[in-house]
C-alpha cells in the first residue's frame, strides 16, 4: 500500500471516529450516572449487621469503636494479646490519626517483613461481607498482602449493601484508584490434599474495626 493510499484509509477511519466521537461520549456519561440495574440477590435486614455475620463467616475478626482515634488502642490490645511487636506500616492516609506513642511506625509502602499493617478501607460489602481496598500514594497496595496481621479500618457509613453498590464510592474518589482489591478473608488455601493451610499469599489474619462515627 502506498503511502498515499494508507493516509486516505487512516483519514477515513479517523473520520468516521471523530463523526461518532460526541455521540458515544454522551452515551457513555448516560451509562455512568445511570448505569442498569440488574438482577442482584435479595436479602433484609441491617446491612451493618449482616456485614459482621458474613466477615466472620468468612474467618475475619470483627470489632467496633467509637471514633477514628481509638484504632490505636484497639490494635495495641490486639498486638499485647498476641505477643506481636509494636514495628507497625499503617497507610499514609492514616498518618493524621494520634498512635501509640511506643509503637516503631512506617508510614509507607510495605517492607519485606511486616507483622502488623493498618490500612483504610474505602467500603464494605453488606452482601459478602468484604472489604473494598483502593490503591494510591495514601493507601499504598503493598500493604494489604505484606503483613501476617492486615487491620483494615472502615467506616459504618461506608458499607454499602451490594457489589455494584461500590462503584459510585470509587468514582467519586479525588483520584482515579491504580488498583481496586476486593478482600473477603485471610489468606488460605487448600490445594494440597485439601488440607487448609493459612496463610497462602497473604495475611495470616484480617482484623476489621468499624468505626462507628462519621468522617
Amino acid at each position: 500500500m502506498s503511502l498515499s493510499s494508507r493516509d486516505l484509509v487512516l483519514g477515513r477511519i479517523r473520520g468516521a471516529l471523530n463523526a461518532r466521537g460526541d455521540a458515544d461520549v454522551i452515551a457513555l456519561k448516560q451509562r455512568i450516572s445511570s448505569p442498569p440495574r440488574w438482577t442482584r440477590p435479595a436479602f433484609d435486614g441491617d446491612d451493618v449487621a449482616r456485614f459482621v455475620q458474613k466477615a466472620k463467616a468468612n474467618l475475619s475478626s470483627v470489632e467496633f469503636v467509637a471514633t477514628l482515634a481509638d484504632v490505636g488502642n484497639a490494635v495495641n490490645a490486639i498486638l499485647q494479646f498476641q505477643g506481636t511487636p509494636r514495628d507497625v506500616s499503617i497507610a499514609p492516609g492514616l498518618a493524621h490519626v494520634a498512635w501509640p506513642e511506643h509503637w516503631t511506625v512506617n508510614f509507607g509502602t510495605g517492607r519485606p517483613v511486616e507483622h502488623v499493617a493498618i490500612t483504610d478501607a474505602t467500603a464494605g460489602i453488606a452482601e459478602t461481607g468484604s472489604v473494598v481496598m483502593c490503591s494510591e500514594a495514601g493507601r499504598p497496595g503493598g500493604l494489604n498482602f505484606l503483613p501476617e496481621l492486615h487491620v483494615a479500618v472502615l467506616h459504618k457509613a461506608d458499607i454499602v449493601h451490594h457489589l455494584e453498590d461500590i462503584w459510585p464510592k470509587i468514582r467519586a474518589l479525588p483520584v482515579w484508584p491504580r488498583a481496586v482489591n476486593i478482600i473477603s478473608a485471610p489468606s488460605r488455601t487448600a490445594d494440597v490434599a485439601q488440607i487448609v493451610v493459612r496463610p497462602a499469599h497473604g495475611p495470616k489474619s484480617l482484623h476489621i474495626i468499624i468505626v462507628e462515627a462519621e468522617q
